[in-house]
């Protein structure tokens, strides 16, 4: 009799402990579909939580609580989603999208009406580490190009562009008093779509597409009309780029920018700016009227505000913005880059 009850206690004992490294196997297969699941995802945008006393984080939209992202913390975005929401907060209607995250190989989803994309910097021990200085802009890499694409050369930004701090008043009197351009009444979007109805009987259209997609929307909008060259500015925006067409309203002819443009005094040269996520930067290019060509890339990697070419001086205002823990603060700065060579 003992002998059976031994016999029974070892096989408990052995099925026990299989059970044990079952389930442990099946832990690490788990964990495994989780590396291999979001490995290959890429992220589109990097917002920070602005919510002071941190952000709650889901397993999906509205959902059950994970844990909570502390305030200041950079999250990495993965997409939005389609679920909007509204949320009372203190008395004030939130209103919102939720949108996916990365964090620690899982995806998680939070609202991003409490995200922002400046970080608090009142930690810093300088506040102007968000201000341009003149001596970085000094570092940047000048470009030559040869039929758009073929780069010849790269040259010493010093000998080729002088840049120095201007008065906002120099930079208000001189925008007032060269802008050249006009919006006209001509211009309508029905229904998703720009139709531009030219002299010559031709028709051009810009249709949104994509709408209901947001990382993958293209919405069209008319901007502005440049009447010296008889040319209307359409743009094209997306989640984190824009393109830019020049459309001759005679013709209809139509030239895809490398950026929004700036033209000097006889539109001869036109400078573009380009606000692409990762490929921001200024395009020097030269235009007959009929073609532009690109002829240097400036890569700077800021976006001016507002700009005018007067007198062949590229004027620029700067936006910096940043939170000081207690309050939202805009600084705002003004250069101009008097070129030495490409508009003379």
């Amino acid at each position: 009799m003992k002998n059976i009850i031994y016999i029974l206690l070892l096989l408990f004992l052995f099925q026990n402990s299989s059970c044990k490294k079952t389930s442990k196997s099946l832990k690490k297969t788990t964990e495994i579909t989780k590396t291999d699941s979001t490995k290959n995802i890429k992220t589109v945008n990097n917002l920070f939580v602005k919510a002071k006393n941190g952000l709650n984080y889901r397993d999906k939209p509205n959902g059950k609580i994970l844990g909570k992202f502390l305030y200041n913390k950079q999250l990495h975005i993965i997409a939005k989603t389609n679920s909007t929401d509204e949320i009372s907060d203190n008395g004030k209607l939130i209103k919102g999208r939720w949108v996916k995250v990365l964090e620690d190989k899982n995806i998680v989803y939070v609202f991003d009406a409490y995200l922002t994309n400046w970080k608090d910097v009142s930690q810093l021990i300088n506040e102007n580490e968000f201000y341009i200085n003149i001596d970085s802009l000094y570092k940047r890499k000048v470009q030559e190009f040869k039929n758009d694409t073929t780069e010849i050369k790269e040259i010493n930004i010093k000998k080729f562009v002088t840049i120095s701090n201007i008065r906002k008043e120099e930079f208000e009197n001189v925008f007032k008093q060269n802008i050249k351009s006009k919006e006209v009444d001509s211009i309508t979007k029905n229904n998703n779509k720009i139709t531009i109805n030219c002299l010559d009987g031709k028709t051009k259209k810009f249709e949104d597409i994509n709408t209901d997609i947001d990382e993958e929307a293209e919405v069209f909008h008319y901007s502005t009309t440049f009447e010296k060259i008889k040319s209307h500015l359409i743009i094209s925006s997306g989640w984190e780029w824009g393109d830019y067409y020049l459309v001759n309203y005679e013709t209809c002819k139509t030239i895809k920018l490398n950026g929004f443009p700036i033209f000097n005094s006889d539109y001869s040269k036109m400078i573009c700016i380009n606000d692409d996520l990762g490929d921001e930067g200024i395009f020097l290019n030269s235009y007959d009227g009929t073609n532009v060509k690109l002829r240097y890339h400036i890569d700077i990697p800021f976006t001016p505000s507002r700009s005018v070419l007067y007198k062949n001086i590229f004027f620029m205002e700067l936006v910096s913005e940043w939170n000081d823990g207690k309050q939202n603060k805009i600084s705002t700065q003004y250069f101009k880059m008097t070129f030495k060579e490409f508009l003379n």
